[in-house]
């Protein structure tokens, strides 16, 4: 892990864990684990950031659920599902969310 980057994005600039690990390419537990072993203050904020252009990102492009974001960032579903609406995203509905995973929005049917 570059720690240098680390330590510019979280620190220097303000980036979130979750930009910051995207960056990096790791999970976002990894990247609090070394910031509290490097002895760097996690903020708390009440109102977590998250990137406009990494929550499209992982919506649109990545196909995750918001239940994964959610867990992802460490935030409930509704304020993810806020937080996209707020975007401008057009939130997939339950069936296009299965499609895009491969899944079926209902049980199979046989043909004859």
């Amino acid at each position: 892990m570059d720690i240098s980057l680390i330590m510019d994005l979280y620190v220097g600039q303000k980036k979130s864990m979750s930009y910051v690990a995207d960056r990096v390419g790791v999970h976002y537990n990894s990247i609090r684990r070394r910031l509290v072993r490097m002895g760097v203050e996690i903020r708390q904020n009440e109102e977590k950031p998250i990137e406009r252009d990494w929550l499209t990102r992982r919506y649109v492009e990545d196909g995750k659920s918001i239940s994964e974001i959610a867990r992802e960032v460490g935030l409930g579903y509704g304020t993810v599902w806020k937080r996209l609406k707020d975007c401008g995203v057009e939130l997939r509905t339950p069936s296009e969310g299965l499609r895009s995973r491969g899944g079926t929005s209902r049980a199979p049917t046989s043909s004859s």
